[in-house]
């Protein structure tokens, strides 16, 4: 995912802990954001020191802090964060900016809706979900693993290393995603309330953010291109920028869209050859892009 030049600098990071190629790309970046770090040298000294000290400073008038209805907790049990998601989905807007993006992303979910319920309908999981952490992990890709987005063609190489565990690649994208899917977990979970899809989306990401950035809100991973979403993002391994926000819609960004236009019903079927009346009336809509109409009374998932 790109970000805006300037974004890329980490508001948090411990020098001693990042290689010399890295520092050097802070450098470079610090030199662009009009900060003067000395020569691009991939060396900690003084002056990169005073620069990027500038910076924090100056990023620091750009952060937003949550407000009360947005603050998240770092519990990670389910009992705990029920409420909190339920408080923030049912005041999530997607913004006017991103619609038509998260609205294009839907089509493409809806597209590929049958391979999605093919998968999910042995383990009891929701086509729904399976096709927004799909979106997310590898932008909707059949050539990635489900896992992390790493090429089908080896087992996956990032974390979580090593999967699927039993086969040999070339993997096909049903092995994978079944394989990634069981991992998580998500063949013994039957809450699929909204509540209980975003729990379980947030935990396949991972409590990074919650544990260690909770003072930054909600997460892009759930709440990017919506109202709830702050900014604070990874903007590489191990390295948190609270100034940089993320360019991809988030899941609840996905499933608020969804729940608007009843194309999650109260009971989802797991098993049709051809799309609902109101799914056919999305796609040609998006196709024609123009905006949905807007309604009051979201569907329940279930």
């Amino acid at each position: 995912m790109k970000l805006h030049r300037g974004h890329m600098i980490p508001t948090m990071i411990h020098p001693d802990e990042i290689s010399s190629a890295t520092i050097q790309s802070i450098q470079q970046e610090l030199t662009q954001a009009g900060y003067d770090p000395g020569p691009v040298d991939g060396r900690w000294g003084p002056r990169t020191k005073v620069a990027y000290s500038n910076f924090l400073v100056g990023a620091h008038g750009r952060i937003v802090a949550p407000s009360q209805g947005k603050r998240v907790l770092r519990n990670t049990s389910y009992q705990a964060l029920r409420p909190e998601y339920e408080r923030l989905f049912v005041s999530c807007k997607v913004l006017d900016e991103h619609l038509f993006n998260v609205q294009a992303v839907i089509a493409r979910i809806l597209a590929d809706r049958l391979r999605y319920e093919a998968v999910g309908k042995p383990l009891g999981t929701p086509w729904w979900i399976i096709g927004a952490i799909h979106a997310m992990e590898c932008d909707l890709n059949f050539r990635m693993h489900l896992h992390n987005g790493d090429p089908l063609t080896q087992r996956t190489v990032g974390v979580p290393s090593g999967h699927p565990t039993e086969g040999n690649p070339p993997f096909t994208w049903e092995i994978s995603a079944t394989d990634a899917l069981k991992l998580h977990g998500f063949h013994v979970w039957r809450d699929w309330s909204v509540a209980g899809a975003l729990y379980k989306a947030e935990e396949y990401n991972g409590w990074g953010v919650r544990r260690f950035h909770a003072a930054s809100g909600p997460t892009a991973y759930l709440w990017s291109q919506t109202n709830q979403y702050l900014g604070g993002k990874y903007v590489r391994d191990h390295i948190w920028s609270a100034a940089a926000k993320s360019e991809q819609p988030g899941v609840a960004a996905m499933l608020r869209l969804m729940v608007d236009r009843g194309l999650i019903a109260r009971q989802w079927a797991v098993s049709r050859l051809a799309p609902t009346v109101c799914e056919a009336a999305y796609l040609r809509i998006a196709a024609q892009s123009l905006s949905p109409a807007n309604s009051d009374s979201p569907a329940e998932l279930e």
